[in-house]
């Protein structure tokens, strides 16, 4: 089930990223037909937090480059203008580059997970 309540807010979200720095990353899922990406962070079992996941939804995707996934989560974002408009920058060192329009941020308790399927579904 796609959540409702997506962050979109630069400064919640870094907070949100700050909350779960050195955490696991993994790119969870990528469409290149419809230019979107969903970055998975995930709390170690031996973190008994009630919140297991947190999702990054990067839309609009121009550019991206990606390790599968790492422990020790970094990412961090940028917005950026240019000749085409604003867009954002998000990376985690040399494992990971995206260049897109927009970033939504979610934590979620939620089992089964978010997938790209269930935000065309609306």
């Amino acid at each position: 089930m796609w959540p409702s309540k997506w962050i979109r807010d630069d400064v919640e979200i870094q907070a949100l990223l700050e909350r779960w720095r050195g955490t696991r990353l993994e790119v969870w899922e990528y469409s290149c037909s419809h230019a979107r990406l969903l970055i998975r962070l995930i709390r170690e079992k031996e973190n008994m937090d009630p919140v297991a996941s947190a999702y990054l939804f990067c839309h609009g995707c121009q550019s991206v480059r990606f390790d599968d996934g790492w422990r020790g989560m970094d990412v961090h974002i940028k917005r950026a203008s240019g000749s085409s408009g604003s867009a954002c920058v998000v990376s985690d060192r040399d494992r990971l580059h995206i260049v897109c329009r927009g970033v939504s941020a979610v934590e979620t308790a939620v089992i089964p997970f978010i997938n790209l399927n269930d935000q065309l579904r609306g």
